[in-house]
Formats: C-alpha cells, sequence, structure tokens
C-alpha cells in the first residue's frame, strides 16, 4: 500500500442495492487502471448492508472504513485525510474507469508539472446506450474554465479527475455542500489552480433508476448548494451566472411548492427567485400564486 502512485477514494452506502456494481467500480481500480493503487472505500450512514460490509473488510488490498454519518462530503473528506499517495482521485460505488483510465491522467500530470489536476472526458451509459458524458471539449474549457462550468458541469462526476495531493488539500473538502459536489469542487479549484482537460474519455458513468441526481431532495438541495458556490472568491461574471442559476432553482421549488398545496413556501421562493439577475421573467407566474387554491 506504501507504494501506490493513486489512492481511489469511493464513498458508498454500501446497501444491497450497491452489492454488485461496487465490485465493478472496485475492479476497475484496481491493476487494470494502469496504476498502483490504493483503495479506500468509505462506507456511510446507517443504510449499510451488515453482509456487504462485512464483504468489504474482508476483501484483500482494500481499506474499508465507516463514518456514522450518512454524508458523501464528510465522505470524501475522511477518506481524502488517509492520502498518502502523489495523487488521488474518486470513484462513485455505481461507475467504473475504462482500462488504463488512471495512467492516462497519471502520465499528464507527471508530464505537466505545473497542473494541480486533471479531468477527463467519460461515457454515459443509459438503457437507450453509451453517450458522450459532455459536450464541451479541452479547449473552451482550458480558455475560459469558470465561464464554461456555467455552461456545463466539466467535471461531471466523481471518476472524472485525478488530483495533485501537494496541491488539492483536505481544505478544499472542508466545506462542500451536500448536493453539486462536483460543481462546487470545479469551481473551487479552477479558480484558483492551473490544471488540464483532456478529451479522451477514462470512465464510464451509469445513469440508473434512484441515483441522487435523480431525487427531489437533490432538486431542493441545489439552492444551498449554489450558496456554498456563492460564498467562493469569483469574478462578477461568474457571479452573475451562478445568481441566473439560483433564481430558476427557487423558482422550480415554488412551482413545486404550490403543486403540493405549500402556498406560504412557494411565495417564499417565487420573491427570492425575482430578486435574482433576470428574475423577472417569472413575474407572470405570480398570477397563478394570486389565483385561488382548487377545491378539494
Amino acid at each position: 500500500m506504501s507504494d501506490a502512485e493513486v489512492t481511489v477514494i469511493i464513498p458508498t452506502l454500501a446497501d444491497e442495492r450497491r452489492g454488485q456494481t461496487i465490485w465493478r467500480a472496485i475492479d476497475s481500480a484496481g491493476p487494470r487502471s494502469g496504476v498502483a493503487s490504493r483503495i479506500i472505500v468509505v462506507v456511510n450512514g446507517r443504510r449499510f448492508s451488515p453482509a456487504l460490509l462485512e464483504q468489504l473488510r474482508a476483501a484483500a488490498g482494500i481499506d474499508c472504513i465507516y463514518v456514522e454519518r450518512g454524508s458523501m462530503p464528510l465522505a470524501l473528506l475522511e477518506g481524502r485525510r488517509r492520502v498518502r499517495s502523489e495523487f488521488f482521485a474518486f470513484l462513485d460505488d455505481d461507475d467504473e474507469y475504462l482500462e488504463g483510465g488512471l495512467a492516462t491522467r497519471r502520465d499528464l500530470l507527471r508530464a505537466d508539472r505545473r497542473a494541480a489536476f486533471v479531468v477527463t472526458a467519460g461515457w454515459l451509459q443509459t438503457p437507450e446506450g453509451q453517450l458522450p458524458q459532455g459536450s464541451l471539449q479541452a479547449a473552451a474549457i482550458e480558455a475560459d474554465p469558470l465561464g464554461s462550468l456555467l455552461q456545463e458541469n466539466w467535471v461531471a462526476t466523481s471518476a472524472s479527475g485525478l488530483y495533485r495531493s501537494s496541491a488539492v488539500t483536505e481544505e478544499d473538502f472542508a466545506e462542500m455542500p451536500s448536493y453539486l459536489e462536483w460543481t462546487y469542487l470545479g469551481f473551487r479549484l479552477a479558480s484558483r489552480l492551473p490544471f488540464r482537460f483532456l478529451d479522451a474519455a477514462t470512465y464510464r458513468r451509469h445513469d440508473l433508476p434512484g441515483t441522487v441526481s435523480k431525487s427531489r431532495a437533490y432538486h431542493a438541495g441545489m439552492v444551498p448548494a449554489l450558496d456554498a458556490i456563492l460564498r467562493l472568491p469569483l469574478p462578477a461574471p461568474v457571479r452573475r451566472g451562478l445568481r441566473r442559476k439560483l433564481g430558476a432553482a427557487r423558482h422550480s421549488l415554488s412551482v413545486a411548492a404550490l403543486g403540493e398545496g405549500a402556498r406560504g413556501e412557494a411565495w417564499r421562493q417565487h420573491l427570492a427567485s425575482l430578486a435574482q439577475p433576470g428574475g423577472l421573467k417569472y413575474l407572470s407566474y405570480t398570477r397563478r400564486l394570486l389565483a385561488p387554491a382548487p377545491r378539494a
């Protein structure tokens, strides 16, 4: 383990649903990744399968730790605290690295000593087939990192990056929000550190039912997550773009609250959306809030 070039941190709830996919993720982070790796599985929360937890603890070549609180940011931080290698990376328990994917990233960071991290393209596996994870390419991203993040989260997912341990520290994960984690990390790192983007795909992300980004809690969590990003020292044009996204998120919450009959919450979110740049486009929606509630 002390000879590892890359530490791979895999946060997981370790519930029965992930009983098969997590082993695929672990296998992809081993020798077929092309690097000498140390794999840290961070089981977090109380929803874990006792049998799966025991299997992870007993598996050779894995460091398995348990964090009682179910929190992705906390799991990432706990994993980062245990990094002793030159580089580190993350991987969701339902995704995978492509063969040689970590070696491709490592080679780039060793060739470009100035770069603090590298992010690469990847594939999104859906029921309809395999699609590119994103549409932006390296030239556009490296020319305008923050502006391109407003267009598209090119960090995309945990599997996309490799980080130089001396440059990307525990502090970068200490205030990470519970949602939009990789958007937050992208803005935090790209605003102050040199990096590279590689158009070659090195990972596969699996679009599965029940993933966090499909949940209602995820959409509700976008507001505090965007607030956290706005606390970063970002240029004024970028902040304005983020505030537009905040207005859209609050408008969506208002519509959802109204649909549930929570008229007071709908008004609160609506007024907050109007205060953001571009918020006047939601003004006509006020008529829906003023309309009489439908009779039961």
